[in-house]
């Protein structure tokens, strides 16, 4: 009967939720403390949007709060199944102390994806072929270096292209050097040992493009 229960409140409840925003970690833990079945918490991953943190400091406040290895699985194979047809593109900024003060607004085919912070990475969904990227530089306090005005961009201006093809996954790194901000295509298992320091972005619009 309790179960009963419960899986009709999920059923009312998931709905709602994926009609304001995309599932995630918290969202998750939330259905974990209310004893919602681990078989029905996968089928929400499955079924609606959602983007997750798997960082490794996220995956231990997982796990702290009673998620089951079952759900964080489907966490994690949630966020490299893109839909059908479409490549999913991980761009992710390592922290560093370079240019710690300075953040870009990250866009793909000319749709804003984020912002490139440290520690911070964007998760793009491409249709198959060339991908362009482009960026605005910004800073988290202009007023300090208000004086410096020149170096912040005005304009959004390219900074490269890849190509990918639908169903694979892609990591691309986000560096920012003396000369300006590189970005590089890293095999799957180097880009994913390098973003798990790093945690999802939550930009759904940018401040100003």
């Amino acid at each position: 009967m309790r179960k009963s229960i419960l899986a009709v409140l999920f059923l009312v409840f998931c709905p709602l939720l994926a009609a304001q925003q995309a599932l995630n970690n918290d969202a998750v833990i939330k259905l974990v403390k209310a004893g919602v079945s681990d078989d029905l918490i996968v089928s929400a991953i499955n079924v609606h949007p959602g983007v997750f943190d798997v960082s490794v400091t996220a995956l231990k406040v997982l796990k702290d709060s009673g998620v089951s290895d079952k759900v964080v699985s489907a966490m994690v194979t949630k966020n490299n199944t893109p839909e059908s047809g479409k490549a999913v593109i991980y761009v992710y900024r390592l922290g560093k102390l370079l240019g710690a003060a300075n953040y870009w607004l990250l866009y793909a085919d000319k749709a804003y994806v984020g912002k490139m912070l440290n520690s911070n990475y964007v998760r793009v969904e491409a249709a198959p072929g060339t991908v362009v990227f482009s960026q605005l530089h910004q800073m988290h306090d202009v007023t300090l270096l208000w004086a410096l005005g020149n170096m912040v961009e005005k304009d959004v201006k390219e900074i490269d292209r890849f190509q990918v093809e639908a169903g694979k996954t892609y990591y691309i790194r986000w560096t920012l050097h003396m000369t300006g901000p590189k970005m590089e295509l890293m095999d799957q298992d180097q880009g994913e040992k390098e973003m798990s320091s790093c945690h999802p972005n939550k930009e759904v619009a940018p401040e100003e493009k």
